[in-house]
C-alpha cells in the first residue's frame, strides 16, 4: 500500500561493488528497494544469497540499492570491497556518507532495513501495521501481485 510519505531519491554515492559513482535520481525502474546493513549484522549477512536472487529475479523491474554505513564506523572501503568479493555480492553496494546520511534520512535505527519506494519516491508500507520497513518476503509477495 502506497504511503503519503514521500522521500526523492536524490544524492551521488559510491558503489564498491563496481568502483563507479551513482547518483540515486538516474534510476528508471518501476521501484526501488534500499536495503540498509552492516558488515557487523549477522542477519545481513547470512540474507546475503537470497538478497542475490532477488536483484537477479526482479532486475529491470526494481532497482536494488544496498546501503552500508560502515564507512562511518571506521571500516575502509578496500576493507568493504574485500567482504563484497568474499561474499559473491553481485548488487551495487553504495556507501552512506557524513554528507548524504541515507540512513539518518530514512531513520534507521538497525540493521538490516529495508524500504520500497515507486519511481517518484513515494515508500510502500504494510497495509495492516502500517509500517514502512518490510522484510524481503513482503516486497516479493507485493511485487507478485503487482
Amino acid at each position: 500500500m502506497k504511503s503519503f510519505t514521500r522521500q526523492p531519491l536524490t544524492g551521488t554515492f559510491y558503489n564498491a561493488t563496481s568502483g563507479d559513482t551513482l547518483r540515486l535520481d538516474s534510476t528508471r525502474t518501476e521501484f526501488t528497494v534500499l536495503e540498509f546493513w552492516s558488515t557487523s549484522c549477522g542477519p545481513c549477512i547470512k540474507e546475503i544469497p537470497a538478497l542475490n536472487e532477488f536483484a537477479e529475479k526482479y532486475w529491470g523491474r526494481v532497482t536494488f540499492l544496498s546501503i552500508n554505513s560502515d564507512l562511518q564506523y571506521g571500516r575502509t572501503v578496500r576493507e568493504l570491497q574485500t567482504f563484497i568479493r568474499e561474499h559473491g555480492i553481485t548488487y551495487p553496494v553504495l556507501l552512506d556518507s557524513e554528507s548524504e546520511q541515507l540512513m539518518k534520512r530514512y531513520q534507521v535505527g538497525g540493521w538490516p532495513a529495508r524500504f520500497l519506494l515507486d519511481r517518484s519516491g513515494y515508500l510502500y508500507r504494510d497495509p495492516f501495521e502500517r509500517r514502512m520497513k518490510l522484510s524481503l518476503n513482503e516486497i516479493r509477495r507485493f511485487l507478485e501481485r503487482e
